[in-house]
């Protein structure tokens, strides 16, 4: 390549060059800048300590406003009994299944996960057994003992399932339920810890 500057090719050969060194310096103090300015948001916003939502389809742990039954203790069985199931009465199992219909029956709300760090993602999800298909639900948070209007709505399905999704950058306990918009219903709340 011929750089000489006495020759026109050469000249115009040098010119190039420090045109594309120019443009490449400047290319370099933009990145610079622009990491800068990205670094300097994300601190500002809190961002830089929060860990990292667990990826789709994990176990996490489900806030529910429903109780959970404790497992029978095994402790110093060594072996199934298997007279445990037979002793259990009719009655027992007439109780349980009548207390998964009732159950089925009752709204509900579920949370995951159900302790985020603020800005972080919380899945709401449920079902309100009487709602047709298309019922639009509002979220509501409970904020000093009133329950405000949450700006998400979410639609039933043919099941009266939901699903919807919130973000909010408050800390502490916080209590969210969904209401049906025209006021006949509404499912029991359920608890994130955020922060």
């Amino acid at each position: 390549m011929n750089l000489d500057p006495q020759t026109p090719g050469g000249a115009r050969n040098r010119r190039v060059i420090k045109i594309l060194a120019g443009l490449a310096a400047v290319g370099v103090l933009l990145g610079l800048f622009g990491g800068l300015l990205g670094a300097t948001a994300i601190r500002a916003l809190g961002l830089d300590d929060t860990e990292m939502p667990p990826p789709p389809n994990t176990s996490t742990t489900t806030a529910t406003s429903q109780p959970t039954e404790e497992p029978e203790s095994s402790e110093g069985d060594t072996a199934p009994d298997a007279t445990r199931e037979d002793s259990k009465s009719a009655a027992d199992k007439d109780k349980k299944k009548n207390k998964d219909k009732k159950d089925k029956k009752k709204p509900k709300l579920n949370a995951t996960p159900n302790h985020v760090s603020p800005g972080e993602r919380i899945n709401l999800t449920g079902r309100i057994p009487k709602a047709d298909p298309g019922t639009q639900l509002q979220v509501q948070r409970l904020e000093n003992g009133d329950w405000d209007d949450f700006p998400v709505v979410a639609e039933t399905d043919d099941n009266g399932s939901f699903e919807t999704w919130v973000v909010t950058g408050r800390t502490g306990k916080m209590k969210f339920r969904m209401k049906v918009m025209d006021g006949s219903g509404k499912t029991p709340p359920t608890t994130v810890k955020i922060g």
